[in-house]
């Protein structure tokens, strides 16, 4: 069950457009320490009569340890400290203040906490921090006309959106299909972060076959040609098209034989979308009981007026009518694929996984401006929009799942809720949820959801839970954690607390800087003050021993302790990998630090070793136990500019059996300047086997070594045009009582001229190897490679 509140969260100083429920305000004061901290709360009397009792809230970033308290009853639920008046203290006359305080004492990060005040019931108090968010944009853009914006054009954004006002939510939804046996299909073809955990991609395959999914314009006119983009997104004017033109999914089959190392294109279908603009995140495949399926999740949006904008009021792009799509296709038959399920729902997608037959799509939502019928063709509009806001109902305000006629009901009620949490400093997403779905794939789409009153930009996702997260940068990472029950006898997710890291995420593949070891989740992240030289933080969080639903930082590196820095000072993170007791950070600004993170203590993580190479590692990828792939750039240091250039594209294999001692075992730099990997921008490029024909893994490479203009290849920063574009293929040789080795085993060339490797990917089996590139899919056997 989640855990609910009844009260509505309210910080004081926050300038709110909606009725105040209580008269009383509060405000905290204090002090910090080294492990400990003093709080004084006042509590105010604001209104014009007697208040007869009062009770307030207190939310801290971690669960609370309170020494001594006095003036107060208090009571600790997670991260969430509710204080109530005692008998002497009970009665407040206008203007009059109570005072209580508590000493506490904490390890970790730690700010004073926030007070909130009010009593609501759960319904009450989810539609008003729903509506304040709305009511917040209304204020921004009030603001912004008494500013001049103004908006010249007289079209109405408003629209009317099919849906009913019941209560009931989907979460309930089944079809009482027969559910698969214990799962044992295999992970997805290409990299995935975890074991176990499926992570949408363009490409998949059911062992005979590859599928290709990518959106696409196609002709609706007289012709019987299609034509397909080579984006992930497509977007067009007017009602679901251009012209004769309009979008969808296109999906590609292609039959391979990989005993010849051939493939060949059998079949195509595109999935029409109406909506004006369509991003295809990605495909899983899925073989359920009703047979082998695709399922690939999208998210679509209408095309708006431009006051509906951010110039406008600055209401996030996604919360006007963006929802998330998950087609799935029935590619029994590759030559004759068709639709056989659409499931929608409001919101914006965040990311997507797969565990099982379950498939879990992280969203976040903020009221739909269509359905409440909001008007903004004139300043004017703006006192209409707040009193059509004020009446709607609360099923109106949620995220709605829609049927294959439009016809809208809640995804979620407020018992899928947990608490209403207004964030500390009012910005865009202030009234946001954060939904996370699960679809049963074998199911028949058996939906349910859960919220939490917040906003999220990525997730990362173990085998048991999933960690969502925003990357706000000075105000701070917030985690929120929600564990899976994942099997045939039972599902549900389940809100597990949040907590807050001073900074923000410092990977550029974010979940990259996530992992978790039984139940430990370790987080990388940047301290937000950019006068700290060496600004690198390692956080381990694990469940509150004194709360299920409270998150506790159990330790932080560096500390006084252990006090060595992560980077040195001026250097910048660019990969981490975590498995097993360790994790592996890359940093760089003249020379490539490899440090090895000692966590089987979680409470004592501590730099075991480090390793400095020339180049820098931007995806890590482990290999057993004992040996550690990096893949990134070559980079030399220029003593005359002090600048360091990059250069071609590095791959290097680390010996990591003792952390305490790493080695490198060779390295390979292919091109010059201007090379490229799709590594260096995607985790899902790189191709990894380890069966019986060994240990073998394929690289995406654009590959420049011609010298552009008056040539000095001595020079540093000397640029080289384009030569070709492959998938380089490589082995690891491991013998007994000698070290490791990493050896080219061949090359396989495009033939389609120079372009991008941002989205390629490679596929190894057996025999053969297979290229997407381009969305042109290339193969060869291996022993034909070019060299």
């Amino acid at each position: 069950m989640l855990r609910k509140l009844n009260f509505i969260l309210a910080p004081l100083g926050m300038v709110l457009g909606v009725n105040t429920y209580a008269d009383v305000s509060c405000a905290v004061s204090g002090s910090v320490w080294n492990n400990g901290y003093v709080a004084n709360v006042a509590v105010t009397n604001a209104g014009e009569s007697l208040q007869e009792g009062w009770s307030v809230a207190l939310l801290f970033d971690n669960t609370p340890t309170i020494n001594n308290s006095w003036s107060a009853e208090l009571a600790v639920d997670g991260n969430v400290l509710t204080a109530s008046n005692v008998a002497w203290n009970a009665n407040l006359a206008a203007g009059q203040s109570a005072h209580f305080g508590f000493v506490g004492s904490y390890s970790g990060e730690f700010e004073l906490p926030e007070c909130f005040v009010g009593a609501l019931d759960d319904d009450t108090a989810l539609e008003d921090y729903l509506k304040q968010g709305v009511h917040n944009h209304l204020n921004l853009r009030i603001a912004n006309s008494a500013s001049g914006s103004s908006s010249s054009s007289s079209s109405s954004g408003a629209s009317s959106s099919s849906s009913s006002s019941s209560a009931s939510s989907a979460s309930s939804t089944s079809s009482g299909s027969p559910v698969a046996e214990p799962d044992t299909q295999p992970d997805d073809i290409t990299n995935t972060q975890e074991d176990g955990v499926d992570e949408a991609d363009i490409i998949e395959s059911d062992g005979n076959h590859f599928f290709v999914v990518r959106s696409s314009l196609y002709f609706t006119g007289t012709s019987s040609s299609t034509s397909g983009s080579s984006s992930s997104s497509a977007s067009s004017s007017g009602s679901g098209g251009y012209g004769d033109y309009t979008q969808g999914v296109l999906i590609e089959a292609y039959s391979k034989d990989s005993a010849a190392g051939t493939t060949q294109h059998v079949g195509q279908v595109t999935l029409p979308y109406e909506e004006n603009y369509l991003h295809v995140s990605g495909a899983y495949f899925r073989k359920t009981p009703q047979g082998n399926r695709l399922a690939i999740v999208s998210n679509t949006r209408e095309s708006q007026p431009y006051y509906w904008s951010y110039g406008y009021g600055y209401y996030p792009y996604y919360q006007i009518s963006n929802k998330v799509a998950i087609s799935v296709a029935n590619i029994d038959t590759p030559e004759l694929m068709d639709e056989a399920e659409r499931i929608t729902f409001d919101g914006d997608l965040v990311s997507s996984r797969r565990i099982g037959s379950k498939l879990y799509i992280a969203s976040r939502y903020s009221p739909n401006l269509n359905r409440l019928g909001f008007d903004f063709s004139s300043s004017a509009s703006n006192e209409e929009n707040a009193q059509r806001l004020d009446e709607a109902p609360l099923a109106d305000l949620l995220p709605h799942v829609y049927d294959e006629n439009g016809v809208g009901t809640p995804l979620v009620t407020a018992a899928d809720c947990t608490v209403p949490e207004w964030p500390e400093s009012v910005d865009v997403y202030a009234g946001s949820l954060l939904v996370i779905t699960q679809i049963d794939l074998d199911n028949n789409l058996a939906i349910s959801s859960r919220c939490l009153p917040a906003s999220a930009t990525e997730i990362y996702s173990s085998a048991d839970a999933i960690y969502a997260f925003s990357n706000a940068f000075y105000a701070g990472v917030k985690v929120h954690k929600f564990t899976l029950k994942n099997d045939a006898q039972e599902s549900e997710i389940s809100y597990k607390g949040s907590v807050k890291l001073p900074g923000f995420i410092a990977c550029s593949n974010q979940s990259y800087c996530f992992g978790e070891q039984d139940g430990a989740l370790r987080v990388l992240y940047r301290v937000s003050n950019y006068s700290d030289a060496t600004p690198y933080r390692i956080a381990v969080i694990k469940q509150s021993p004194s709360s299920a639903e409270g998150l506790d930082i159990i330790a932080t590196l560096p500390n006084a302790e252990r006090p060595a820095s992560i980077g040195k000072p001026g250097e910048i993170v660019y990969a981490m990998r975590s498995f097993g007791d360790h994790a592996y950070v890359v940093t760089f600004d003249r020379i490539d630090p490899l440090y090895a993170i000692d966590f089987s203590n979680p409470a004592d993580p501590y730099i075991a070793g480090e390793l400095e190479v020339t180049g820098v590692s931007d995806y890590l990828h482990p290999v057993g136990e004992n040996l550690l792939l990096g893949v990134g750039r070559d980079a030399i240091f220029d003593e005359a500019r002090n600048l360091t250039w990059f250069q071609g594209v590095k791959v290097e294999l680390f010996d990591v059996s003792d952390p305490t001692n790493l080695r490198s075992l060779g390295s390979e730099v292919i091109g010059k300047r201007e090379s490229s990997t799709t590594l260096s921008f995607d985790a899902r490029g790189i191709a990894f086997s380890h069966d019986e024909n060994g240990i073998r893994f394929a690289i995406p490479v654009k590959m420049h070594d011609k010298p552009i203009g008056p040539a000095n290849t001595d020079a540093l920063n000397q640029y080289y045009s384009w030569t070709h574009t492959g998938l380089y293929v490589y082995q690891i040789e491991t013998q007994p009582n000698t070290d490791a080795s990493l050896s080219r085993l061949g090359i396989l060339k495009t033939d389609i001229g120079e372009a991008s490797v941002r989205y390629d990917r490679g596929v190894i089996d057996g025999d053969a190897v297979y290229y997407l590139h381009n969305y042109h899919m290339f193969s060869s056997l291996i022993n034909y490679l070019a060299q």
